[in-house]
């Protein structure tokens, strides 16, 4: 098992960690914690773009995100329309929070949700 333990990406008042965990051949575990914004949705955008390397399922876990904003939605619909045209997928673990967030946007119905 492959895993890349997040750079955090601080700021005045920011702090996320984004985990990568490659479990077995063609997944891609990445899990998520703090806030998703305009100030940190480039950073998620950087740790997703580095598992779309090789071909692969990503398991997006945003359990422990308390707050999904418009960019970081724009971020992870990239991702997924992107993994989409290569006839991989994208899931989303989530709370109700993102799923909400998620739902509004949109972006729910092109990534697979589960919701715990």
């Amino acid at each position: 098992m492959d895993s890349t333990p997040g750079p955090t990406h601080t700021g005045p008042g920011v702090h996320l960690v984004v985990d990568v965990e490659k479990p077995c051949a063609g997944y891609a575990l990445v899990r998520v914690l703090g806030d998703l914004d305009v100030t940190t949705a480039a950073h998620l955008g950087s740790r997703l773009g580095e598992c779309v390397v090789d071909p692969c399922t990503i398991v997006l876990d945003l359990r422990e995100v308390p707050f999904v904003g418009c960019a970081a939605l724009s971020v992870i619909d990239a991702a997924a329309d992107f993994l989409h045209s290569r006839g991989e997928r994208l899931v989303v673990i989530c709370g109700p929070q993102a799923r909400r967030a998620l739902a509004v946007s949109g972006v729910d119905r092109r990534v697979a949700v589960l919701s715990v």
